[in-house]
């Protein structure tokens, strides 16, 4: 199967995975080389599979479906892994990558003034109240 089926790096909503494959693929591929009479077989064996500990979803959120997901050979998901545990969440050039940076709070954001600008006769910060 790993010969078979194409596995290749993929895209999906701004995020990349390596050296992945997808379920619908590997569903149909199963199915046309005579491992499962129907889909339906196809989906068991490929859940069959991940309880074998063959393959994987490459976030381990999802079983095995005839969709549009991504799955690994457990081969290349322990080589993935075992490569960015070293550098998790660095980029090559020792900093922080973009992914583990905490959002800044907007500059343009009007803070509330002073105790003191906020007593000064005519400013809109001074409340009417008395």
């Amino acid at each position: 199967m790993e010969k078979e089926v194409k596995v290749t790096n993929r895209k999906y909503r701004m995020r990349s995975y390596e050296r992945c494959f997808v379920g619908s693929e590997a569903a149909e591929w199963l199915q046309q080389s005579g491992g499962a009479e129907t889909v339906e077989k196809a989906v068991c064996m490929g859940h069959q599979l991940i309880k074998a500990g063959l393959i994987r979803h490459v976030l381990d959120e999802n079983d095995f479906e005839n969709d549009y997901l991504f799955y690994r050979f457990k081969a290349d998901h322990d080589q993935i892994m075992s490569g960015r545990s070293a550098n998790a969440g660095r980029s090559p050039c020792g900093r922080r990558s973009p992914a583990s940076w905490q959002p800044r709070r907007a500059s343009w954001r009007r803070s509330a003034p002073s105790r003191q600008a906020a007593r000064a006769p005519g400013s809109p910060w001074r409340s009417a109240r008395r």
